[in-house]
């Protein structure tokens, strides 16, 4: 036998206010509702709760005596785990993960933010590839993700928040950089540095998409895994690439960052396990939504995603 609390719960009340009307108001159900739930409860303890007459008694057996006392002992223990439960959900860490590209351009200011917002909030972070974002999520290491991906299996939930358009990155003695805004196809003979597509297929995609309609197809010059191995190239001279808006927020000496003719984009989003109930959840995707909008404001570069 598996004792409902919601059984329990309504016996409770009757035993406390005397009363099957009552006790139906106070838990916002029908007389009949309850007259049904507390037979049944009877029927799972081979027990008789309530002294039996021409009308439904609320007069209590020896047995529903006992009962009661236990009863309201198990609702107390509940709610006690419910309390302690609760507070402890509230103050775990929120652990966020993902791809380095937002992390310089948008998590310090969202980050102060939410800690505003949330003041007892304790957040960690951790950059990592793309490619490790779903293993990441799915292993329990962190419970929400910044990615660039917008397909996810049912297991998780994505929740795409923007367009951020490609800029070209370039060294600062570049002739392109001395332009205020630059046509794709006039890279065409330049060496890009990339990463591998598995690092992050959706950006490596939307690269080379970007130049493929720009009539051409990019000459990988140099393998960067990451923001600052890519910046450092640049800064040194050895190529040139295409970089998201959050990053290009990010100032690295010798590297500028300049719009291009073409509004070329890739997504950003954030992903969680679509099991996951940390109750910070909602309202740090809130908060990013609004730092992302506040940007827009100031920048073509980004673009919310209703």
């Amino acid at each position: 036998m598996t004792l409902d609390l919601r059984d329990v719960r309504c016996f409770v009340a009757v035993a406390e206010t005397g009363s099957f009307k009552h006790a139906a108001e106070r838990l916002e159900m029908s007389q009949s509702a309850l007259s049904q739930t507390l037979t049944k409860l009877e029927t799972e303890l081979n027990a008789a709760l309530f002294v039996k007459g021409v009308r439904r008694s609320s007069t209590l057996t020896s047995t529903g005596y006992v009962f009661f006392e236990e009863g309201r002992k198990l609702l107390q223990h509940a709610a006690l785990i419910e309390t302690i439960v609760a507070e402890r959900s509230s103050s775990a860490p929120l652990r966020v993960n993902g791809i380095p590209s937002v992390f310089a351009g948008l998590v310090p200011d969202l980050i102060r933010r939410f800690r505003i917002r949330q003041g007892t909030a304790t957040i960690q972070l951790a950059a990592e590839p793309e490619g490790l974002v779903a293993d990441t999520i799915n292993s329990g290491r962190a419970e929400i993700a910044f990615t660039r991906t917008t397909r996810w299996g049912p297991e998780f939930h994505c929740t795409e928040l923007a367009a951020e358009r490609l800029y070209a990155a370039l060294p600062s003695d570049h002739p392109l950089a001395e332009h205020s805004t630059i046509d794709l196809s006039s890279m065409s003979d330049e060496p890009f540095v990339l990463f591998s597509r598995g690092e992050s297929s959706r950006h490596y995609d939307a690269i080379i998409d970007a130049c493929e309609a720009s009539g051409f197809t990019p000459r990988v010059g140099s393998i960067a895994h990451d923001d600052l191995s890519t910046w450092s190239t640049i800064a040194a001279g050895i190529g040139v690439t295409l970089m998201p808006y959050l990053s290009t927020r990010h100032m690295f000496e010798k590297v500028v960052y300049r719009p291009l003719t073409q509004a070329f984009t890739t997504p950003l989003c954030l992903v969680t396990h679509a099991e996951t109930t940390h109750p910070m959840i909602p309202q740090f995707i809130s908060a990013t939504r609004e730092v992302i909008a506040e940007m827009s404001n100031q920048s073509e570069g980004i673009t919310p995603v209703e």
